[in-house]
């Protein structure tokens, strides 16, 4: 006789989709410092903010 191969299970949709959803919001996160840091400039220029305030724009 010869042993047949048992498929895995197959893994429910919540834990095959969670890594996807990690680097998505880690991907929006990045992306939103990237955004701010470029902004920055502007954001001193238009709102008359010092440089020491610029840090507080971006801890926000």
């Amino acid at each position: 006789m010869s042993a047949q191969a048992v498929p895995a299970p197959a893994l429910p949709m919540s834990r095959r989709s969670a890594p996807a959803i990690l680097c998505a919001g880690q991907l929006m996160v990045t992306l939103d410092g990237t955004v701010v840091n470029v902004a920055l400039p502007a954001i001193q220029e238009s709102l008359g903010f010092s440089s020491s305030s610029l840090g507080r724009v971006v801890n926000a």
